[in-house]
């Protein structure tokens, strides 16, 4: 008997089954769809950052802890072990009412000149575009801040000096004010500043007592030193610099041979005090006036021919045409740039017997290549030794407010093609007194000398027994 056979699936049921199984069993099919996948990377993403902030505001949270926590163990290890081996910082001895006072009102001016400064730079950058009144007054408020911080801008130099004398160092504003103003004394930028080395010296005195100092401060106080011919600070403060290793041998060579000619020096000026037979000019300048005494003994022909060129009104109205702060001030030039000349020239005595040696307000005749001499001379600002044998000595300015009149002199070089920004100083006038008894005359190179006197010829039948100055340098020599 036949069995029923199994009933065959059509080709329609075959086909459906099979796309099932694809569905089902395909491995490479996605599981999510893009749109979900976004979703799922967002929240994951986000996830991580508020991780990541959580954990990093725990970490702060514990390195406040700990910080407070050595602070803390801080202050009790220092009150509970006060003679511990640790070095706690020293406290500073309180300032004087005065020093306090000096602080406060450098303090007040510094914030005034400092909200000024922020102000203007503010109002720069919000002027009004459009409205001309409003720009206008915008502009005056900013001139009107401006014009303010200037005064302010010089005040708060003098209140960190004076507040550097009272409490040195216990302001580093006022500190590093103070070593500007001391750069600028010595080698002033602005045309408007003035060589001023006792300021210099004024300053860095205060800080000399201390052990260990800056070889910067110490070798501006050796400038400030040998510009005022104080020769005996300058050799401490060289060897202090020798201690430190930063001495060039130099110093100590230029600062003997200066120093042996100061003292031959200021045995000719004892001497020439002691006969006061020198002439005496007076210089009328549009900064001062100051004295100067010619040395008719080492210089006579240098000397006669300036004095007769005073008695022309030659210098009057001239200008100091090249004036280099801590160098010197040139005068004496026809067309006061340095090119002119007087139209002859007399023989230099740069090389005479005993010719004087360049100091603090020494003047020199400028040679010409043949080292012959006419009307331009220099008034030296500090001693100048490397001009002697080159350069005729003749006059020395004679007192310290005579010497800082020359500082004074406006900052100024006509010999330069620039627009100076200065205006040249002048001297009015120049008026010769104490002159000896024979006539002042013009001796070029060439001509006879005769009518030019020399020491010797000064003396007479009625004054044999009174000796000349140049008479007691040949005793004591």
């Amino acid at each position: 008997m036949e069995q029923p056979s199994m009933k065959q699936p059509s080709s329609d049921h075959r086909r459906t089954a099979k796309r099932r199984t694809n569905f089902y069993c395909d491995r490479n099919a996605p599981i999510f769809s893009s749109y979900q996948m976004k979703l799922f990377k967002i929240f994951f993403f986000a996830m991580l950052m508020l991780l990541v902030m959580a954990m990093a505001a725990q970490t702060f949270a514990q390195s406040g802890n700990r910080t407070q926590g050595r602070r803390g163990d801080a202050g009790s290890s220092s009150r509970a072990n006060n003679g511990s081996s640790s070095k706690q910082p020293e406290e500073l001895p309180p300032l004087s009412p005065e020093a306090q006072a000096a602080m406060n009102q450098f303090e007040l001016t510094r914030t005034t000149l400092m909200s000024n400064k922020r102000q203007i730079d503010k109002l720069y950058r919000t002027v009004p575009i459009g409205f001309v009144d409003k720009q206008k007054e915008h502009m005056r408020v900013i001139k009107n801040l401006e014009i303010e911080n200037e005064g302010l801008q010089q005040r708060i130099v003098n209140e960190a000096v004076d507040l550097f004398r009272l409490a040195p160092g216990r302001n580093r504003f006022a500190t590093v004010l103070v070593m500007q103003q001391v750069q600028e004394a010595l080698t002033p930028k602005d045309p408007e500043s003035h060589f001023n080395p006792k300021l210099a010296l004024e300053i860095c005195s205060l800080m000399l007592s201390e052990d260990k100092l800056p070889w910067e401060i110490l070798i501006r106080a050796f400038r400030a030193s040998y510009a005022l011919q104080d020769f005996e600070r300058a050799r401490m403060i060289l060897d202090r610099l020798e201690q430190i290793g930063t001495l060039k041998p130099v110093y100590y060579e230029l600062l003997e041979k200066t120093n042996q000619k100061w003292q031959d020096e200021l045995l000719i000026r004892r001497l020439e005090t002691q006969t006061g037979d020198l002439p005496i000019a007076t210089f009328k300048t549009t900064e001062g006036i100051f004295r100067v005494e010619l040395f008719e003994n080492q210089a006579p022909l240098t000397v006669n021919n300036f004095v007769a060129l005073i008695e022309e009104n030659y210098y009057d109205g001239r200008a100091f045409y090249q004036v280099i702060p801590s160098e010197y001030a040139a005068a004496g030039c026809r067309n006061d740039n340095g090119t002119g000349n007087v139209g002859y020239a007399i023989e230099g005595e740069a090389t005479r017997e005993k010719a004087r040696s360049h100091f603090v307000g020494t003047l020199t005749m400028m040679p010409d290549a043949m080292g012959n001499t006419g009307a331009k001379f220099l008034i030296c600002h500090q001693p100048k030794i490397e001009l002697d044998g080159r350069f005729t000595a003749f006059g020395r300015v004679m007192t310290e407010e005579g010497i800082e009149v020359v500082h004074r002199l406006n900052t100024h070089d006509a010999t330069q093609f620039q627009t100076a920004r200065t205006e040249a100083s002048k001297i009015i006038s120049i008026t010769v007194e104490n002159k000896r008894a024979h006539d002042y005359v013009k001796s070029p190179v060439g001509t006879a000398i005769s009518s030019v006197s020399t020491p010797d010829d000064d003396t007479n039948e009625e004054d044999e027994d009174t000796p000349s100055a140049f008479d007691l340098l040949q005793k004591n020599n």
